[in-house]
């Protein structure tokens, strides 16, 4: 019988809660929201969604860029935010699916536990993926990603809800800053990132190989370009989500101005024609 992960439980249910009381008094009038509420929060939605998906994702997961320190320490400094662990244990998970995608056993998300697991049985489970090979030496010996995995907790709430709460007070609403630039923006983002887990894999569009890794422009909207998750699991080092320069992957067009500010550098890039091949002389 499987146990459960009783503090992501309780957190899941709070966020969820505490949405759709922000929900009910935005509706009821309790909550006004202007031009000035709006700005606030797709700011810092987007903010926190860089520092996940180009800082979690492609940076410390997949090393497709190296910042400067100063961009290293912001993801490092914001990601806590969006109450997804830390980058170290976010990466260790995410480098178990590329190196065991659709293992029933080693993928921690796997969609062969069917699309509620993928999305959000996983997070509360507490089943653990075990392998003799360490996949995250690299990260381990970093002074820094160890620093923000020690602190995590205390970092998560700083920046994730007083933070919010702060910036709310600032824009003359508090109950808006709890509810709606805290607790709605970590639900919204939470279900986004899922969403690449479990309809991705499942129904997402595969127009390259037969793989479960689909993509989905609208998710893709969501997180910054990561809903081109088929490409990402042909060419997973790539900088770029989006292959074709018109695909939405802002991710993709802010490092490539970052390059050219430099503030960060190698931006790599795979050869999709020499994926394919190498994936067809191991099938």
């Amino acid at each position: 019988m499987k146990s459960f992960k009783r503090i992501n439980i309780f957190f899941f249910s709070l966020s969820t809660v505490m949405s759709i009381i922000g929900l009910y008094f935005l509706f009821t009038g309790g909550i006004r929201i202007g031009l000035t509420e709006i700005t606030t929060f797709l700011v810092l939605y987007l903010l926190i969604a860089f520092s996940i998906c180009a800082g979690y994702h492609r940076y410390f997961s997949h090393k497709s860029f190296t910042p400067k320190f100063s961009l290293k320490f912001f993801f490092l400094l914001l990601g806590p935010a969006a109450f997804m662990n830390s980058a170290l244990k976010w990466a260790r998970d995410h480098r178990h699916h590329h190196a065991y995608p659709e293992d029933e056993k080693m993928d921690p998300y796997s969609i062969s536990k069917g699309f509620l697991y993928a999305h959000l049985g996983w997070a509360i489970h507490s089943d653990e993926v075990s392998s003799t090979v360490s996949f995250v030496q690299d990260l381990e010996s970093d002074y820094w990603i160890n620093w923000q995995n020690k602190w995590i907790i205390p970092l998560s709430i700083l920046m994730g809800l007083i933070l919010p709460i702060f910036l709310g007070i600032l824009i003359g609403n508090l109950a808006f800053g709890l509810f709606f630039l805290g607790f709605f923006r970590i639900f919204l983002f939470h279900h986004s990132i899922f969403l690449i887990n479990s309809y991705c894999h499942m129904f997402g569009s595969r127009p390259l190989k037969n793989i479960t890794a689909g993509n989905s422009l609208w998710i893709a909207i969501l997180t910054m370009g990561d809903g081109y998750h088929h490409y990402h699991h042909m060419l997973p080092n790539d900088y770029r989500a989006g292959r074709k320069w018109y695909n939405w992957d802002p991710v993709k067009w802010i490092l490539f101005c970052l390059k050219k500010m430099k503030l960060v550098s190698a931006l790599k890039r795979q050869s999709l024609f020499k994926s394919l091949d190498d994936q067809a002389s191991c099938s």
